[in-house]
């Protein structure tokens, strides 16, 4: 079967015995798979424990498969529960129940016949029993459905019933154990179900890991194949995992010197790709003046590191061949007065008239033939069918020349690489009514963008559009693409079904937030109504993108950055502490007399506190962000001597420590006492320190963060 976007829910559940009266919804351990193609969302909605939000087919012939798929589980069950909302338009009629017992496919119950009641929004539950089997996997072979929009939907299949464990499922479920740290003495084995231990069985290097779990380290780093033994505690049942390796890190000579820096708690930290984000958006008036801007803003502004830039096209390109970086003077103040401040800049492009005070694709593209209609909220703008070929040929000249002026990391962080329909948010564009048009859409902006800008981090809005999640998933897994969400705070528009969603890419993908509310103090009703009290909105906010290990979060306009820094700046620093990446040097181990010509190992730990991550494995930055260590001249914090090692930043999530051992290779050092000092550089910026860390260990002007000293002898002298 065709799987889309699998979602294993969680290792092991608790065993819950083999009572089938003591059942509940164990499709929540599933993964689910279709061979229909779809046409909205993503077939893991069906199991997402939301009735509100599912999947829904495209067009296609019957019978097509539905399948759920328990893993090393078996489940005992005799029901199940299908929902659906407009049940007569396009709820399965007809359906076969089978199940995977093992060893080949059985029907549970054949034929069934569905008659949905209900033609409304509100999900209507079909329950279907079957005498009791137990199962690997289960499967809907649908055979009629009512098609009246091409494909049958469902918002929910729930599979009533228990989960059956065995000691070998338990033992074959265990493929990995958590990697010990360099300080670690004891081997933290994994977690196993309530009524079972888990044990070392055998070591192939007990000397370095005993089979108590003792750890001795050695001076490097050691793999360990370990097997463990699981026993169930009720029958005494036993079984063994396969083996697992585990890596001990290595401990440095007890002659090395341990600098240990003291980690920075409370600053705020700013860095590339995360921090809180002010806005610069041209909806409903024009643009302010800079300075006017720049006045409101700038008493507030200490915590930003970003200013997004939402934009209609017409305002960067009015004319065709003109734009607004060349010739617009108070375009040009608003963006230098951002760099003056030390601001990186993001945008969104939008072309879609809806809600704008002007409209947003320019005039010389309908001039030049290209289809549009009327926005909604003003028919005299009009808004192009994003699909006509005039408008492609006319954008993608834009986009071209947008690229060449903004595809620089040095001043952009990111830019989002869609942004089509209502406010950019990719929906509202009921023209592409098929899943080929949506497909041919999506693929066409993500590519335009992606080839223009190969440089600066691109996003796409995840989640609340018309476009299916395995369109969007293609963006993020084929062209490097982050996720961008907004309405975070919101109860009603990011259910905790999306922030699931969003979590599945976590940790590949980094995420880009944007607040539900903007314009909260005058606009009392804003977004969905639950604006008051401020404070408890605004910490729904900081919450959910913590809980979404977002990157970037925003103040949003100048009343509201007022609003955030004045009144719940706790929030402010909230998230400016968990928020992003905050990189700590755990610990140094080296020797501190060296002689020149010679080689020696250096042993440091890394850790990450903050929620986020650096997207340094992005395809626009591809890992050009690396650990570097070097000895600076005593007078000028000049180096004379600079290493490039091989950590990956972009791994170092929060929870772990990240240990590593590297050569210093001293060749053609000169004789004399150095600084021995480290950063994080940018290896297409001639290696030079651009990552802000949290120790408060002395910072030279250029960015090294200075350890020790330490001594060389020229071996020839």
């Amino acid at each position: 079967m065709s799987i889309i976007s699998p979602i294993s829910r969680v290792a092991f559940g608790s065993e819950e015995g083999n009572d089938i009266n003591a059942s509940h919804n164990v499709a929540l351990q599933a993964i689910a798979s279709t061979t229909a193609p779809t046409g909205q969302n993503d077939i893991s909605n069906i199991i997402d424990g939301n009735d509100q939000f599912g999947w829904a087919s495209s067009d296609h012939q019957l019978p097509q498969f539905i399948e759920l798929d328990f893993g090393f589980k078996t489940v005992k069950t005799d029901k199940i529960s299908l929902l659906s909302n407009y049940g007569p338009g396009q709820g399965i009629t007809k359906l076969n129940i089978e199940y995977f017992d093992g060893i080949s496919w059985k029907i549970a119950r054949q034929d069934v016949i569905i008659d949905w009641k209900k033609n409304e929004q509100t999900a209507e539950t079909i329950d279907i029993t079957f005498p009791v089997v137990e199962a690997k996997k289960i499967r809907l072979n649908v055979k009629g459905a009512n098609l009246k929009w091409a494909g049958f939907a469902i918002l929910e299949l729930k599979v009533w019933g228990v989960i059956l464990l065995t000691t070998a499922d338990v033992a074959s479920s265990i493929t990995t154990i958590e990697q010990p740290s360099r300080s670690q003495t004891n081997l933290a084995l994994p977690k196993v179900p309530d009524g079972y231990s888990v044990s070392i069985f055998s070591s192939d290097n007990e000397s370095v890991i005993a089979v108590d779990g003792t750890i001795r380290p050695q001076q490097s780093d050691t793999n360990v194949s370990i097997t463990l033994e699981i026993l169930n505690e009720s029958d005494h049942s036993k079984a063994v995992t396969s083996p697992v390796n585990v890596m001990v890190p290595g401990v440095p000579p007890s002659n090395y010197v341990k600098v240990v820096p003291k980690e920075d708690e409370t600053s705020i930290i700013k860095n590339p790709a995360m921090g809180w984000v002010v806005y610069l958006e041209e909806f409903g008036s024009p643009f302010p003046d800079a300075k006017t801007f720049w006045n409101q803003v700038d008493p507030y502004l200490e915590p930003a590191s970003i200013l997004y830039i939402r934009v209609p096209w017409s305002r960067l390109e009015p004319t065709e061949g003109h734009y607004a970086w060349n010739e617009d003077e108070n375009y040009q103040k608003l963006i230098q007065m951002a760099l003056d401040r030390g601001l990186k800049l993001a945008f969104r492009v939008f072309v879609d008239s809806q809600d704008s005070h002007m409209q947003a694709t320019p005039q010389f593209v309908f001039d030049g033939g290209a289809g549009g209609y009327g926005a909604q909220s003003n028919p005299d703008y009009k808004t192009p069918y994003v699909n006509d070929p005039v408008f492609r040929k006319k954008f993608e000249n834009f986009i071209k020349a947008f690229g060449k002026q903004y595809d620089d990391p040095q001043v952009v962080d990111y830019i989002d690489g869609q942004g089509l329909g209502w406010w950019g948010e990719m929906h509202n564009m009921g023209y592409l009514n098929t899943y080929e048009k949506q497909k041919d859409t999506l693929e066409w902006i993500t590519n335009l963008y992606s080839s223009n800008f190969q440089k600066v981090l691109l996003g796409l809005q995840y989640g609340g559009n018309q476009f299916n999640y395995s369109l969007q998933d293609w963006a993020i897994q084929s062209k490097g693409y982050m996720i961008r969400r907004d309405s975070l705070g919101s109860i009603q528009w990011f259910p905790q079904a999306d922030k699931d969603k969003i979590n599945l890419h976590w940790p590949k993908v980094p995420v880009f937030a944007e607040n539900c509310y903007q314009n909260f103090v005058s606009r009392p009703n804003a977004c969905d109504g639950y604006t008051r009290p401020i404070h408890d909105m605004l910490s729904r906010v900081v919450n959910d993108a913590i809980e979404i290990h977002a990157n970037t979060l925003d103040l949003r306009h100048p009343e509201d950055v007022q609003e955030w820094v004045t009144n719940n700046y706790d929030l402010v620093q909230k998230f400016a502490i968990n928020g992003g990446y905050r990189f700590v040097l755990n610990d140094v181990s080296y020797p501190n007399k060296m002689t020149s010509g010679k080689k020696y190992n250096i042993y440091y730990s890394w850790k990450n506190t903050a929620v986020g991550k650096l997207p340094n494995d992005l395809p626009n930055w591809n890992h050009k962000y690396k650990v570097s260590f070097a000895l600076l001249n005593k007078k000028t914090g000049v180096p004379v001597y600079q290493s490039i090692h091989s950590p990956e930043p972009s791994n170092w999530i929060k929870g772990k420590n990240f240990d590593y051992i590297e050569a210093l290779d001293l060749e053609g050092v000169k004789n004399g006492t150095y600084n021995l000092a480290v950063a994080i550089v940018n290896s297409e910026n001639k290696n030079n320190p651009e990552i802000n860390l949290a120790i408060k260990n002395d910072k030279t002007k250029a960015g090294w963060y200075e350890i020790g000293k330490v001594v060389i002898n020229n071996s020839r002298h």
